[in-house]
């Protein structure tokens, strides 16, 4: 038997991947290392959302996933992968110094698309882009359920502020982008005086080369939009004309129910409690694990919020 001591460690989920890779360079076996317990686990609820991330010190990537280095206001420092940085700026402007290139994925559904069947998911325009950007070095995925009529969403405006010359942004189709003419031409005129490729995978559209082809393809998810747009205020119209108590989207924890006649036609909605929403927010507000671990436990049990996974943020959401 061996008396060679031995030390046991308990290690914060997201530096699990970093220190097995240290061990491994220095030739030393990772096996003991175990994944965080409940008093150990970060998440974005906790104290380093309390303080700024003031620089990125390094990086280094094990099984293709990035880890960075990050120093906070307060003097700590700590190793974030790159899915839990919230510090796309300052990433952005390190990688640009040592000449390292981001491919930006954004993929979008707004809430009425997803009721279709015909609907691109967030997860499939994902698959669809992925293998084009193999030669980019580093790859970010952004994944986001709202309207691009009216305004260009923040995270896409994130995304173009933070890129920089030779990153690329890929998106499934133009109109993913937007579906407004006006408020995205001076945007990727922007983008691409900056170096910044667009690439529309399913148009096979670059902006840089194909600008004429690029905003056509956007005046006409423009027209479709102004169509659907009309379609959606007379059905809103006739809602409200039979008295639904309300229209659209319901705060988590209500739903709507049909009145019907005799024939089981709807004769309006109403509003009443959702009770398997309303279980998991009790649930989710009195339980005793920490973000992650919570995270994990809902997804692994199949307790989807509206047909999505949980996140970090939803749950942080869910304790305001």
């Amino acid at each position: 038997m061996s008396n060679t001591p031995t030390t046991n460690m308990t290690v914060p989920v997201h530096m699990v991947a970093q220190l097995e890779l240290c061990m491994k360079q220095m030739n030393m076996d990772p096996t003991p290392i175990s994944s965080a317990t409940d008093t150990m686990i970060m998440n974005q609820c906790d104290k380093s959302d309390d303080y700024e991330v003031k620089k990125i010190i390094s990086h280094s990537v094990y099984e293709g996933i990035w880890f960075f280095e990050l120093l906070f206001s307060n003097g700590e420092k700590q190793i974030v992968a790159d899915e839990d940085c919230n510090c796309e700026w300052l990433i952005s402007n390190y990688l640009a110094e040592k000449n390292i290139n981001t491919a930006y994925i954004f993929c979008r559904v707004s809430t009425k698309e997803q009721a279709s069947s015909t609907c691109m998911s967030l997860e499939a325009q994902a698959d669809e882009i992925r293998p084009l950007v193999q030669s980019y070095p580093r790859v970010k995925v952004f994944k986001i359920s709202c309207s691009a009529y009216r305004k260009i969403p923040k995270v896409l405006e994130d995304i173009g502020e933070c890129a920089t010359s030779g990153d690329g942004i890929f998106v499934w189709r133009v109109d993913r982008l937007s579906r407004n003419i006006v408020k995205y031409l001076s945007w990727m005129e922007d983008l691409n005086e900056n170096g910044v490729e667009v690439y529309s995978v399913n148009d096979e559209l670059y902006y840089s080369s194909n600008k004429t082809k690029f905003i056509q393809a956007i005046l006409d998810a423009q027209k479709e939009a102004e169509l659907i747009g009309i379609r959606v205020k007379l059905v809103n119209k006739r809602k409200r004309q039979r008295g639904d108590e309300a229209i659209g989207s319901l705060p988590f924890g209500k739903k709507y129910e049909r009145i019907l006649d005799a024939d089981c036609n709807t004769i309006r909605k109403i509003v009443v409690p959702h009770a398997e929403e309303i279980a998991q927010r009790t649930f989710i507000r009195s339980s005793k694990m920490l973000g992650d671990e919570l995270v994990l436990h809902l997804n692994k049990q199949g307790s989807l919020k509206r047909g999505r996974k949980w996140s970090r943020s939803m749950i942080c959401n869910m304790l305001k």
